[in-house]
């Protein structure tokens, strides 16, 4: 409520002050007592604009304080935080305009120099003035909530609620902004391209095994016929390359009785017979892998058949392949926590709904009580 008003050379009021009392205070008079004159200092006090000539004729300036008491400081000290002023002491607000005959006036607000933009700010808080034919914020449905909530004194509750709707405005558009992003790809596609990779279970190695297991089934029986055919040569036979050679050595061991020179060459013979029984060995192993294995064979190519398959459809090689694989359980795990991310955020925004609906009907079950009583 408005305590005081105190004028000092304004106009045709060399000073004046008027105290006020809790409820409706109503001013009367003659035309021409002056209460007018009031009525503009306290415009004067609020920050309205003004000209120098209401300084009272004679005076170097004029004033006018008003002094308010507030049962709820709470929006008028956020205003004061915004301008960068401390909040009213007591719940008290003092507002001073001075005004020089020549040069600038001055403002303050608990004794505070403030702009003149500042104090009207400090103004629209305190006090609403309505005069014949002006537009009155007592018709504003947002101006008549702030009158409610102000005589309830709820601005505790409507703070809380206004918190809370802010939480859930945020968590809601959190959401959406989720849902606007396209997600990489279908995450059944990209489990279809995990599954069937990783069950191929493909590897270079392998291929390059099987390509050559390939080569050596295919030509079984040729590979056969000559394995049999050099094995025939070294060792079976009279005229076979082994029994030339020992025929050889026992030559050379025989002149290495009579000269030096035959021991060194009937050494390197040896190990030459030697050599040729373990090739035989070997063919003999060899040959007998290399029997003809018509299931062996169609299981060798099925499962090349299966790496051509994957190598065309994921980029040509099996290093693409494979590539490719690791690609897609990457976006699938992304696509998996999106799902997760969207599930947790639609938690979010549903308890954030709640909460601002509690708080709401909260506010609204204060305002109707009242607006009862007002």
């Amino acid at each position: 409520m408005l305590k005081h008003l105190q004028v000092a050379n304004l106009a045709l009021v060399a000073s004046a002050r008027v105290e006020f009392e809790p409820g409706l205070n109503v001013i009367t008079g003659e035309t021409g007592a002056g209460k007018s004159l009031l009525m503009g200092a306290l415009n004067l006090a609020l920050g309205e604009r003004t000209d120098r000539g209401i300084v009272r004729s004679g005076a170097a300036q004029c004033s006018a304080e008003a002094v308010f008491q507030l049962d709820d400081a709470a929006p008028l000290n956020a205003v004061l935080s915004e301008i960068g002023l401390a909040p009213c002491a007591g719940g008290e607000a003092i507002l001073r305009r001075v005004v020089a005959a020549g040069g600038a006036g001055r403002q303050f607000v608990n004794d505070n120099a403030v702009t003149l933009q500042a104090l009207k700010r400090v103004g629209d808080c305190l006090a609403d003035m309505h005069g014949p034919h002006e537009h009155q914020s007592l018709l504003d449905p947002r101006a008549q909530l702030e009158l409610l909530d102000a005589y309830g004194r709820l601005s505790v509750c409507r703070g809380a609620y206004a918190g809370d709707f802010e939480r859930y405005d945020g968590a809601r558009r959190a959401l959406e902004e989720l849902d606007r992003r396209p997600a990489a790809a279908p995450p059944a596609w990209l489990e279809e391209q995990v599954r069937e990779l990783a069950a191929a279970d493909l590897s270079e190695a392998e291929e390059a095994g099987l390509l050559a297991d390939q080569r050596l089934l295919g030509n079984a029986h040729r590979i056969l016929e000559l394995a049999e055919e050099a094995r025939q040569r070294l060792t079976e036979g009279e005229a076979c390359a082994f029994n030339a050679s020992a025929a050889a050595l026992k030559a050379l061991e025989a002149m290495a009785g009579l000269t030096e020179a035959p021991a060194a060459w009937a050494a390197e013979l040896r190990g030459v017979l030697n050599r040729m029984r373990e090739v035989a060995r070997e063919l003999d192993a060899f040959a007998q892998r290399a029997e003809c294995d018509p299931e062996r064979l169609a299981q060798v190519e099925e499962r090349l058949a299966l790496y051509q398959k994957l190598k065309h459809k994921y980029g040509g090689s099996v290093p693409a392949a494979l590539a490719r694989l690791a690609a897609a359980r990457e976006e699938l795990d992304g696509a998996r926590r999106r799902e997760e991310r969207r599930a947790q955020r639609a938690e979010q925004a549903s308890a954030a709904r709640q909460a601002a609906r509690a708080a709401g009907a909260r506010l609204s079950a204060g305002r109707r009580q009242a607006a009862a009583a007002l």
